[in-house]
């Protein structure tokens, strides 16, 4: 009977283990299909926990660069930062963030390299799809620690033809 409770044990240990490495070290792949960044024993919480996304401008030009600044009212832990379509797929590029964040699914999403206290305000670096792509918004999973979580709903940008922009706002 020791034996089997100390077999339950180390099974329990090993498998939490696992999880807090991967989840620390980033969202784990099948984030990139959810968007969302959960640990097993975290619920979504509801509201925005006082953290908002925004955008430099109102629209984007594609093939652009553009920041995306997440504002919120206390440090966290982990994050999940991706762009959408209309047709709610992950699109636009960004490009490689600081040391405590990563990218993600296949740079399409930015995620938390550690699970060190980041600061806000944080910036990073969006770069738009081609031309046609539409209207993209921002959505971020904020995760302030294993058990609590904000999905956030942030910039919705539209596309403007790069022909017709003016040259004083790039």
């Amino acid at each position: 009977m020791r034996l089997m409770r100390m077999f339950v044990i180390a099974v329990w240990l090993t498998t939490h283990a696992l999880h807090a490495q991967a989840f620390s070290g980033g969202a784990p792949v099948q984030a990139c299909m959810n968007q969302q960044v959960q640990s097993p024993h975290s619920v979504s919480s509801a509201g925005s926990g006082g953290y908002s996304l925004s955008a430099a401008r109102s629209f984007y030009i594609p093939g652009k660069t553009i920041v995306i600044t997440l504002r919120g009212s206390s440090a966290f832990e982990g994050v999940l930062l991706s762009a959408f379509d209309q047709s709610s797929n992950l699109t636009g590029t960004w490009q490689t963030p600081g040391v405590a964040y990563q990218l993600a699914c296949n740079s399409q999403s930015i995620t938390h390299a550690s699970a060190n206290l980041k600061t806000v305000p944080a910036t990073f670096a969006w770069t738009a799809p081609a031309a046609g792509a539409g209207a993209v918004a921002f959505n971020a999973t904020v995760v302030l620690s294993t058990s609590t979580s904000f999905v956030i709903s942030g910039a919705m940008l539209t596309e403007i033809d790069d022909d017709l922009f003016l040259d004083g706002f790039e």
